[in-house]
């Protein structure tokens, strides 16, 4: 019913939405946007940053403004136009900003439907105009980026980032930088640390930056920056003290040419989990239990965790067109089945046919 209503969300976010005196949001109050909580578990900020949270303005281009002149939050942003895909510079004309904000945020990121998800990233990469009630100090922005981030897809949010630099704070920012980790690109997420840290310091940016060099075979100077990093964890409260120490133990794995197994992680970042793969250590099933689509797929690219660990996310990853089909081929090929025949499988009660009878009816048919 969730699914039917979403669906029936996105197709009157296309269709316009009439503003009625209902939604115009006459009561001047905020609808409310789930967004996804980037920092390690029990933080106490919504990423785990330090510092003010306020936007801050990079350089611009020249003659794109004014000196001094700050751009509105609100200006038309996207990356596709009609001539590319995008729905439309009117998109949004005659919708209240509340209700299409709310009803962004209501998208199901991991619908099963890779053509539900091809019109769900056009509308939110699509380049419009703002709806005219929005108001002076908020964007459809940061909502349409986590959705995207949700989506799991990588370069659609860096992308449509790409466009507003001028206007992220520091959720936004590490969103960028933690899509590409989580999609296991990591020179892209390093091409952004520097910039990012100097406009958003953090605790989990440096760490980040660390990773980025012994990445890129800064071997000693990753040391150095580490044992720094560690000086500012040791003054770091509770969870952001035991995320650094798991953070070491992994930094200490990479390069070693006998990997030891992780046998326990309580902080599941983005960079945790690829620091995983670079360690060439898979991730510990309780540490996969109730993740979000975006960590379930970085799971289920990871190689070297168990089989079973990984194919809940490899089957709902491909099934969304959001995970290339090799990582399920893989997956499905790497389960040990013994007697497997296309007859067995077809006998299976539909009440039982599962991830294992799909993988049996696949190896079979090899």
């Amino acid at each position: 019913m969730k699914r039917v209503f979403a669906a029936a969300g996105l197709a009157w976010l296309l269709a316009g939405g009439a503003v009625s005196a209902q939604d115009s949001g006459t009561s001047g109050e905020k609808t409310g946007i789930k967004v996804l909580d980037l920092g390690p578990p029990g933080s106490s900020g919504s990423n785990g940053a330090t510092g003010s949270g306020g936007t801050v303005k990079l350089p611009r281009s020249p003659g794109s403004a004014r000196p001094g002149a700050a751009l509105p939050k609100n200006r038309a942003i996207g990356t596709l136009d009609a001539s590319r895909g995008g729905l439309g510079r009117t998109l949004w004309a005659g919708s209240s900003f509340n209700r299409v904000e709310d009803m962004m945020a209501r998208l199901p990121a991991d619908s099963a439907s890779p053509a539900m998800r091809a019109l769900m990233r056009r509308l939110l990469l699509t380049l419009a105009d703002p709806p005219a009630d929005t108001p002076a100090a908020r964007s459809l922005l940061p909502v349409r980026a986590e959705r995207l981030y949700a989506m799991a897809d990588a370069g659609a949010v860096d992308a449509l980032l790409g466009r507003a630099e001028d206007l992220l704070d520091q959720l936004m920012a590490r969103m960028r930088i933690d899509a590409w980790l989580l999609a296991n690109e990591i020179d892209p997420a390093c091409v952004l640390v520097s910039d990012t840290l100097a406009a958003h310091p953090s605790h989990y940016l440096q760490k980040v930056s660390v990773f980025c060099q012994v990445h890129r075979g800064m071997g000693d100077q990753s040391r150095i920056t580490l044992e720094l990093v560690r000086e500012e964890a040791t003054l770091q409260a509770g969870p952001e003290k035991a995320a650094f120490k798991e953070f070491e133990e992994l930094f200490l794995r990479i390069g070693q040419k006998k990997t030891r197994p992780v046998r326990r992680l309580k902080s599941v970042t983005p960079l945790h989990l690829a620091m995983l793969n670079a360690a060439n250590a898979g991730v510990p099933p309780r540490a996969a239990k109730g993740l979000d689509f975006p960590k379930r797929l970085a799971v289920a690219r990871n190689p070297h965790t168990r089989v079973k660990t990984r194919l809940a996310g490899a089957e709902d990853g491909v099934a969304a067109g959001a995970l290339e089909p090799v990582h399920l081929e893989r997956t499905y090929m790497a389960m040990r089945l013994p007697n497997i025949s296309a007859e067995r499988v077809r006998s299976t009660p539909a009440r039982t046919f599962g991830p294992r009878q799909r993988a049996m009816f696949f190896q079979a048919d090899r």
